[in-house]
């Protein structure tokens, strides 16, 4: 997205548009790097029809009339993008593994992260509203990279042959 003074205000609204584009890995490492931010990496294991299915959607959505979308921090952000690319690839069964119960509210997750701001805490109280306190599912975590990070990493799937799978 574009930082600028309107950042903030469309973010609040619901209107900051994100894109997505293609970028070499070792130059997209080396970035994160230069800026002394972490990489960590986990590699699906899936077969090469599985990986050009994964491959393919990626090509498609970084096509210029594909590569601009809506934001919303909960249901269409960078994670949740990659949940959904990560449960296309298995056909499914990531989300059909994510049904349980959430061990957190949408609002206790953002809290867990804000409180080290006592500033920025005290103000999302105001801001978020009751949809803050439905119950949600784990598959609804994965709004937070972490999480997702998470759940990959423990996940395991049905290959064509039916045998159970590690995804990573």
């Amino acid at each position: 997205f574009h930082f600028g003074p309107d950042m903030l205000p469309n973010y609040m609204k619901g209107k900051l548009t994100f894109w997505v584009a293609e970028t070499p890995v070792r130059a997209t490492f080396q970035h994160y790097r230069t800026n002394n931010r972490s990489i960590r990496v986990q590699e699906l294991n899936l077969t090469p029809e599985r990986r050009k299915v994964v491959a393919d959607e990626l090509a498609r959505a970084v096509l210029p009339e594909n590569r601009d979308y809506l934001y919303d921090h909960f249901f269409n952000n960078c994670s949740t993008r990659l949940r959904d690319l990560v449960d296309l690839a298995v056909s499914g069964q990531f989300k059909e593994g994510l049904e349980h119960a959430a061990r957190m509210t949408y609002r206790q997750h953002i809290r867990r992260y804000a409180e080290r701001d006592p500033i920025t805490d005290f103000g999302l109280v105001f801001w978020m509203n009751d949809f803050m306190e439905q119950p949600v599912k784990q598959w609804d975590e994965l709004f937070l990279p972490e999480e997702l990070e998470h759940q990959v990493a423990r996940m395991h799937y049905r290959d064509a042959q039916g045998q159970s799978q590690p995804l990573v």
